[in-house]
């Protein structure tokens, strides 16, 4: 089979083409997620109310089928979403998907268990709940920890009891 070049069609400048619908001349990168199309609270339906519930009070999000599982402190909610939606609806900085169908609030995580049996790694919250931390995930986390501990000094007391500076 020969490979064929493309060549323009005649009379498609791009004004003829910013009149198609699928054309965008600002494409959006989805890798990088602008600050403002991040919500501080999820407003849903469920059981004949509108619920409000703030991002930084959810613990954790499990994936049960076609439906996600918010995790609060003591209630949890189901609603009709995907994994993916969900994750590009929270900030990066506040939630971290730790396993295909789990995604932790980080201000929730206490430690992180590499020493599991046979290689498993769990990441367990405040409250003990322990959650699977998957292969394909634990190098986002280390990362994260990495970032972390590279932006954040720990001044611990030396033996003789003085705190060390600062580093700059």
């Amino acid at each position: 089979m020969a490979i064929r070049a493309l060549t323009p069609v005649s009379g498609s400048s791009p004004s003829s083409l910013s009149a198609r619908a699928d054309y965008n001349p600002n494409p959006v990168n989805r890798e990088t997620k602008p600050a403002d199309s991040k919500f501080e609270r999820l407003v849903f339906k469920t059981r004949g109310r509108v619920v409000f519930v703030r991002l930084e009070d959810i613990q954790y999000v499990t994936a049960e089928g076609n439906y996600l599982r918010l995790h609060l402190e003591k209630e949890s909610y189901l609603l009709r979403a995907t994994m993916q939606s969900m994750e590009n609806r929270v900030s990066p900085e506040l939630f971290m998907r730790i396993h295909r169908s789990t995604m932790v609030n980080l201000r929730f995580v206490r430690e992180m268990d590499m020493g599991a049996a046979l290689g498993e790694s769990v990441v367990v919250l405040h409250s003990g709940t322990r959650l699977n931390l998957s292969r394909g995930y634990r190098h986002r986390l280390k990362n994260l920890i990495t970032r972390w501990n590279s932006s954040h000094t720990v001044n611990q007391p030396s033996a003789n009891g003085n705190t060390p500076a600062p580093r700059p």
